[in-house]
């Protein structure tokens, strides 16, 4: 149902991507299949590493929060 991609810190490269995900309802997503989807349209090095599965945070205009989903998914 949404999605948003943030990066998280990486010893080796810096950073490394993370997709957050909120599935449609009754609905369910992994890592592999949402890898296998997104190689069809993306580089192999811009495909996601982690998955988190969880609502994602708006702002009252519709606009994703990525600095709030940041700063809680990075200190977990």
């Amino acid at each position: 149902a949404d999605v948003a991609v943030i990066g998280h810190p990486d010893e080796t490269f810096g950073e490394r991507i993370v997709a957050v995900v909120t599935p449609h309802e009754g609905g369910g997503v992994t890592l592999d299949g949402l890898r296998e989807f997104a190689s069809a349209h993306v580089a192999d090095y811009k495909l996601p590493r982690e998955l988190i599965v969880r609502e994602i945070p708006r702002n009252p205009s519709g606009k994703i929060l990525k600095h709030v989903l940041r700063d809680e998914t990075v200190s977990r």
